[in-house]
């Protein structure tokens, strides 16, 4: 027997007194029709207009209903949680879409198993959650790239890989004898981009033939030894997870770096063929990043270090290095560079929980996700700022990570569910940062400090 709207109505009707009729009510839907539930075709999504149609029939006769007419859709809800996953995996991708990721990120997202979890920045949905949204449309963003830029209907990983290896090699021929000027090309791109006032920090950029990380991975000292009461710890937990945020968007904001140079004259005239080389090997690096699990596998491009001297005068001047092993993955890491000094605006004020938070995070490990939700993030905040104003997005997201981290974190999910309040909030920033503007630069450097 099917659980049908009557059923639930039925059951929430029955005649008890107030204090137990939510739970004789789920009681009575649980020993007849749970079992049935759980053979339902149905998803969130037939939930939710089952609620819809039952709140429109019913609320107006008794609205006292309602709360119980929500737990029993709950209770459904959960009693047929793995067969939504199940309906999810299904319909994650789009029917055009026939390249798979790997299977293990693809049980990650489903399960919203990512460090991005805790930071609850993402809005409540029907259907497929709004976390593997954005994966997903990302995924599918990369391969649609992919496509364009090797010119194919449907990518082979294994012949990708080959493309991949010949263009390097091609790109490394070209590059070799015009290493300066790209390296000045890439400083001066990311100073225009930034508007960075000369002298308010320093770029060092270089080209490799290999690029060797350092082990930033870090001891992670548990909360208990370090802080003495719960506040502290809870506080630590909030700043810790809005640090992740910050990271989100960062990365955001990094996966944009090939616009910089897209049509650039100075790159035509040093090789005319270089741009289409650096499109393929990005859109190329970027789809192979979701369909490639070994870590093995994938080359290290490229490694950026921020240190930051105290001038006589007591200024901070921060020193950007970033070595990479190809001209648009070393714009990358200069923007990557930038953004990170860029983040300190979000260091939290209290100087122990600041020291725990930059010294005890799981950045490395958490990166590659940073990268893949990012990209979307930081097109909806972007979105929320008008084509007039687009200048200041830096200036903005320096001042929106500046809020407490409920706050920030409260307004990323804002953000990513677009809604007027997100708008309404960003605005308000901007209209402060064109009060406070008394020169044309995005930032002064002493001031991240």
């Amino acid at each position: 027997m099917r659980v049908t709207k009557k059923h639930i109505i039925e059951a929430v009707n029955t005649p008890e007194s107030k204090t137990d009729k939510t739970e004789k009510s789920i009681e009575k839907v649980n020993d007849k029709d749970i079992n049935q539930a759980k053979e339902l075709k149905n998803d969130l999504e037939d939930i939710k207009n089952l609620e819809k149609e039952i709140f429109g029939i019913e609320e107006t006769k008794n609205k006292r209903n309602t709360k119980e007419i929500i737990k029993v859709s709950e209770l459904l809800i959960n009693e047929n949680k793995d067969y939504l996953k199940d309906r999810i995996k299904e319909n994650l991708y789009s029917k055009n879409i026939t390249e798979r990721m790997y299977k293990s990120l693809e049980e990650d997202i489903i399960n919203s198993n990512h460090p991005l979890k805790e930071a609850n920045i993402f809005p409540e949905s029907y259907g497929i959650p709004s976390d593997a949204s954005l994966i997903i449309k990302e995924f599918e963003n990369s391969v649609k790239k992919c496509r364009e830029a090797f010119d194919i209907d449907k990518i082979d990983n294994f012949k990708l890989y080959e493309s991949m290896d010949k263009i390097l090699n091609e790109i490394k021929q070209i590059e070799e004898p015009n290493k300066k000027k790209l390296e000045k090309l890439a400083t001066k791109l990311i100073i225009n981009e930034f508007n960075i006032p000369e002298g308010a920090m320093k770029l060092n950029a270089e080209l490799v033939d290999e690029v060797k990380l350092k082990n930033k991975s870090k001891s992670i000292k548990e909360l208990d030894e370090v802080f003495e009461n719960h506040e502290q710890i809870s506080e630590v937990i909030y700043a810790l997870n809005k640090n992740k945020g910050i990271y989100a968007f960062a990365e955001g904001a990094i996966n944009n770096s090939n616009i910089l140079y897209k049509n650039n004259d100075e790159l035509t005239d040093i090789n005319p063929r270089l741009s289409n080389y650096y499109n393929k090997l990005m859109c190329g690096a970027n789809y192979l990043d979701y369909v490639v699990e070994s870590a093995d596998k994938k080359v290290v491009g490229g490694d950026v270090q921020c240190d930051y001297k105290q001038n006589n005068d007591k200024s901070i001047t921060p020193i950007i290095t970033a070595k990479a092993i190809s001209f648009p993955i070393l714009v990358r890491e200069l923007y990557r560079g930038v953004m990170e000094v860029l983040s300190t605006h979000g260091v939290p004020e209290n100087e122990l929980i600041a020291e725990y938070v930059l010294n005890n995070n799981d950045y490395v490990e958490c990166q590659p996700w940073f990268n893949k939700f990012g990209p979307r993030i930081w097109k909806k905040f972007c979105g929320n700022i008008t084509p007039e104003d687009s200048n200041l997005k830096y200036e903005v997201f320096a001042r929106m990570i500046k809020k407490e981290p409920n706050d920030m974190l409260s307004l990323m999910k804002e953000i990513i569910a677009g809604t007027k309040k997100a708008k309404q909030t960003i605005n308000e920033i901007v209209s402060n940062i064109k009060q406070d503007k008394v020169n044309d630069s995005y930032f002064d450097a002493s001031e991240l400090m």
